[in-house]
């Protein structure tokens, strides 16, 4: 598979020739017809290599020839990456205006010995390129020259983006599974393995158990025969079979719970593994039918409303048929056969490939034909790129494509840059399942994803020695001349000096996890031609870093650093600076503006962070977290508006330097159009009457684009045109701590805010109702967070925000009064299903809270908090109405005479509680009625207390609660605690307060 990954890396380096040889520097120095020369044997290597992908080469010959290219290429991107690297300096050194002849551009190098070691460079590379040439033709027949354009298909708009996989055809499995769970056998701790081949699906199958609908009924099945803490344990993908480890792993699970029940579900690929777990019983999971894997095929392959001719399906059950029964071959056949016509499902049919090993070996066959069908080199050569990583390792998208840009995979071309084209080939890697499992943000951006550990097990296979990864003493040596090096963990730092030592020259990316050896600066003066650099275990970088002119990413995040070397800023083909969480983190460098390749600036420090001066010409740059302004030349505001590039998340600080409106406008928000979160902030260590903020925020008008606005510290009177003018459309917006929120409400609720998503108000004083307006119509806002509004009486919400309400927390609020739902006529089904959070917290004047459990149950509510609203009377609750609660907080609400309703055991997933006091008429034995059945909540670890000093004692039922691990006693009028404390096998953490009677404390 070498020629693959060769075969992207030459099409690249002809894309650079390309590049380079348009320069008008190539001119400057003669050298315009030695690359000329060398991109058209690289064209014509090219070919070979095209010719070589397709018959799979496998002779000795051809695998040393490709060997010689390979080192061949690279030495050519270094050299090129040198050429570039002046050019780069050259445009620097211009600008700053340091020198102002051009033939004199070159301060720190002779340009005639320069010229003459470039040609002769350039010269020997021809030789050896003409030397590989030959020895092609001698076994690899000529192809025609292709075109070396990068070609990226268009991603396919379906669900099949993010979806997970087709389940299909284990009904039979499952019901097995669970009703040996429904009836465990007389033993402490029973063990089911699930065993069989990578790509069966025992992880999903494992999560199948793990999420089924009838895990309520096992859980209350066990409650009913078993009187105290069961587990169920699910152990995915274990390797070790060594029993002695087992054992003692058993029995460590014995001594922390000696009752029957208790069940661990182990998946492995290992017969050996399984046959240690449990010698009597191995569940193998079986292949599926062909008909099960023809409907994955199809379910990937086509969406619902299309037609599937005969011919077609006869063709599709083939494909089935050659998938040996395996859902991850399936599942990648299928997408990648969307949207593709007969022609290539009988070349996918026709290829030859089989899983009919019936082992590993099989599906990676499998994997593999996924794989050869990616429509581009470059798909391929960023897929391999990914076997640095991890198995099971999330992937940060963005990152992965700086990663891809810093090792030279994609080149800008047609207008689109390196960002969008690094997004499409994610997104078509995603949408065929070699990534899997996508996170996405608030915005419905794809922020992270994994790699099955099959499809990883792929990609280390194509890239083989060219990217290697050190985790403790498991690993292989360092194999010679390794191009992608990531050390997780290592026990013996010795051990990996001299191997570091002798591939520093050949490296190209070194990822460090280490977080107990340091790098060397000796190994990192030796890596010449790193293009990548991460870090986690630093807390400076050597100043010798600048020597190592091909960095393109240096990634320092979550480390100690606290200030950067001046001369980083000689690294003029830097691309990518990541300092994300350094909190230690004091400045940057001064000359940061010498780096103008910079794209991505990832620090995220805010208002007292003093910007590098002229950050306006770094006019690459697209990714920027935060800019404080400052009246001082070169860090005004208007240094933003050189920045056309910018997209995602930007703060801009400290708006006070600004002058008005003219100034403000310097910025250009308003031709980003990428910018899609934008936060304004003025200092709230403000003197004076006089303030300009609303010509400022007028000035500073964003792109409609725009989907979050987040205003801290206003201090005007009016509102902008932007905003009275504008819809507010699926917009999240922000009002904090400003003067007169309460007529910013009024402005937005009469423009159209029907389309508002979201709202967060805090610290506004003056704001004493929401307008209706605002959210009586809106049935699109998902969530609403308001905290200290000291003038605010009342909440209305109406039926039309109920049903998409997800989140509503309110807090520090001192006169609010009421929360009321507005609902006319009878209730309807549905009116609460989405609503996840409700939080309200010290709002004292709030005496009656109409509860949405009392209309329906809540279904998604996970975190219900009721907390410090003293004068509150009424709010029922039924806990038969919450079954998807997690926290519950009804505390220090000192009047409350309403108990809650319903056994507390039906909160089976509650992990932490929060309760008390209520009010004083409520008796201790009403009050201890509440925690009946609580021992059967077997995932509570957090408990906390607030009773009246007439309280003597605490609750014989939470004597049972072995999961808890803290717990927290506050206002009792006990004189000592309960032995029983001392049961709580897992408790850690033990908090008193208030308790004035307790004697001996310190016991």
């Amino acid at each position: 598979m070498a020629e693959i990954v060769i075969d992207s890396a030459v099409q690249v380096l002809v894309e650079k020739l390309t590049a380079v040889a348009s320069e008008e520097i190539s001119l400057i120095l003669g050298v315009k017809e030695e690359l000329a020369s060398l991109k058209d044997s690289f064209t014509k290597i090219q070919a070979f290599l095209n010719d070589a992908s397709k018959r799979q080469v496998e002779e000795e010959a051809a695998k040393l020839w490709l060997k010689d290219l390979e080192s061949i290429a690279y030495e050519a991107d270094n050299l090129l990456d040198e050429f570039n690297y002046e050019i780069v300096r050259r445009k620097v050194e211009i600008k700053n205006q340091m020198k102002r002849k051009v033939c004199f551009f070159f301060c720190f190098s002779n340009p005639v010995l320069f010229r003459s070691k470039l040609a002769h460079k350039i010269k020997n590379l021809n030789i050896k390129l003409k030397t590989v040439n030959d020895m092609a033709v001698g076994y690899l027949i000529p192809s025609r020259v292709a075109n070396s354009a990068t070609f990226v298909p268009p991603v396919t708009e379906t669900d099949s983006l993010t979806s997970d996989p087709i389940i299909i055809g284990r009904e039979k499995d499952v019901s097995m599974i669970v009703d040996m769970l429904l009836n465990p056998k007389n033993e402490v701790v029973s063990v089911v393995p699930i065993v069989g081949m990578g790509g069966l699906g025992k992880t999903t199958f494992a999560r199948l158990i793990f999420n089924h609908h009838e895990r309520e009924t096992i859980l209350q099945k066990l409650k009913e025969e078993l009187k105290d803490k069961r587990c169920l344990l699910v152990l995915d993908d274990l390797w070790n079979d060594e029993q002695k480890y087992w054992e003692d792993f058993r029995s460590s699970l014995v001594g922390i719970n000696s009752i029957n029940g208790n069940f661990v579900i182990v998946t492995t690929r290992s017969n050996g593994v399984a046959s240690i777990v449990n010698p009597r019983y191995q569940h193998s999971l079986g292949i599926l039918s062909d008909d099960d894997c023809w409907d994955i095929i199809k379910m990937r392959a086509f969406s619902n409303e299309e037609e599937i001719s005969e011919h077609l399906e006869n063709i599709g059950r083939k494909i089935a048929r050659k998938c040996g029964g395996l859902p991850l071959a399936a599942n990648m056949i299928g997408a990648t056969l969307q949207r593709k016509d007969i022609d290539d499902w009988t070349s996918v049919l026709q290829s030859g490939f089989s899983n009919s090993n019936g082992d590993t070996s099989g599906v990676l066959q499998v994997l593999k034909l996924s794989f050869d069908r990616l429509p581009s080199p470059l798909l391929k050569k960023c897929f391999a790129y990914c076997s640095i990583f991890s198995e099971d390792q999330k992937i940060e998208k963005e990152r992965l494509i700086q990663l891809w840009m810093a090792e030279g995979l994609l080149v800008e071309n047609d207008g689109n840059d390196m960002e969008s084209l690094g997004s499409r080939v994610y997104d078509i890697l995603l949408q065929n399942s070699f990534f899997q499992e996508a996170e996405k943000n608030e915005f419905g951006i794809i922020k992270h994803s994994k790699m099955h550990d099959l499809v990883h097990d792929l990609a280390c296979s194509i890239s083989k020695a060219g990217s290697f990864n050190v985790e403790n003493h498991k690993s292989n040596p360092i194999p010679p001349r390794v191009r992608n090096l990531a050390i997780r963990s290592l026990d013996e730092q010795e051990s990996y000096k001299m191997a570091l030592k002798e591939n520093a020259i050949y490296l190209r990316a070194l990822f460090s996890n280490d977080k107990n050896h340091k790098i060397p600066d000796s190994v990192l003066d030796d890596c010449k031609n790193l293009r990548t650099l991460a870090l986690r275990n630093t807390e400076e970088l050597t100043p010798s870093i600048a020597k190592l002119i091909h960095l393109r990413f240096i990634d320092v995040s979550f480390t100690g650093i606290r200030v950067f070397p001046e001369s980083i800023c000689k690294l003029y083909n830097l691309q990518t600076l990541r300092a994300f969480r350094c909190f230690k983190l004091q400045e940057l460098p001064s000359q940061l503006r010498s780096l103008i390749s910079l794209r991505h600036l990832v620090v995220d420090r805010e208002e007292h962070f003093e910007m590098p001066i002229e950050i306006g010409k770094l006019t690459c740059l697209r990714t920027l977290k935060f800019f404080n302004v400052s009246d001082e030349n070169g860090r005004r505001i208007e240094e933003l508006g050189y920045l056309k590039n910018l997209k995602g998340e930007v703060a801009i600080c400290n708006l006070e330097h600004i002058n008005g409106k003219e100034e403000a406008a310097r910025a250009c928000l308003i031709e980003k159009p990428n910018i899609h979160k934008l936060k304004l902030v003025w200092s709230r260590r403000r003197e004076g009457n006089n303030f300009n903020d609303e010509q400022v925020l007028e000035g500073l008008e964003p792109h409609p684009n725009i989907k979050s606005i987040s205003i801290e510290g206003f201090r005007g009177d009016n509102l902008p045109s932007w905003i009275m003018n504008r819809s507010i459309s699926d917009q999240d917006l922000e009002i904090n701590d400003v003067q007169r929120g309460g007529l910013l409400l009024d402005r937005i609720s009469n423009n159209n805010s029907s389309s508002l998503t979201s709202l967060r108000l805090g610290n506004v004083s003056d704001v004493t109702c929401l307008p209706k307006r605002l959210f009586y119509d809106n049935q699109r806002i998902m969530s609403m967070y308001i905290r200290n509004c000291p003038s605010l009486t009342h909440i209305e919400l109406s039926a039309h925000n109920l049903k998409s309400l997800e989140i509503v927390c309110i807090c520090n609020c001192e006169k609010l009064k009421s929360i009321r739902y507005l609902i006319q006529g009878e209730v309807e089904s549905g009116y609460f299903n989405s609503l996840q959070i409700l939080a309200i917290d010290n709002c004292n004047e709030v005496t009656e809270i109409l509860s949405p459990m009392v209309l329906e149950p809540c279904t998604s509510l996970e975190y219900l908090q009721l907390s410090r609203c003293h004068n509150l009377v009424s709010f029922p609750i039924d806990f038969r109405r919450l079954p998807s609660g997690r926290t519950l907080d009804i505390s220090r609400c000192s009047k409350l005479r309403s108990l809650p309703k319903g056994d507390i055991s039906c909160l089976s997933g509650l992990t932490k509680l929060y309760i008390g006091p209520f009010s004083e008429e409520v008796g201790s034995a009403s009050f201890y009625e509440i925690f009946q059945g609580i021992q059967q909540l077997h995932s509570l670890a957090m408990l906390a207390l607030y009773g009246w000093p007439h309280f003597e004692s605490l609750p014989d039922e939470l004597q049972h609660l072995t999961s808890l691990t803290q717990f927290v006693i506050s206002n009792f009028g006990i004189e000592a605690l309960p032995e029983w404390i001392g049961n709580l096998a897992s408790l850690k953490w033990l908090y008193l307060y208030r308790c004035e009677l307790l004697q001996h404390k310190d016991q």
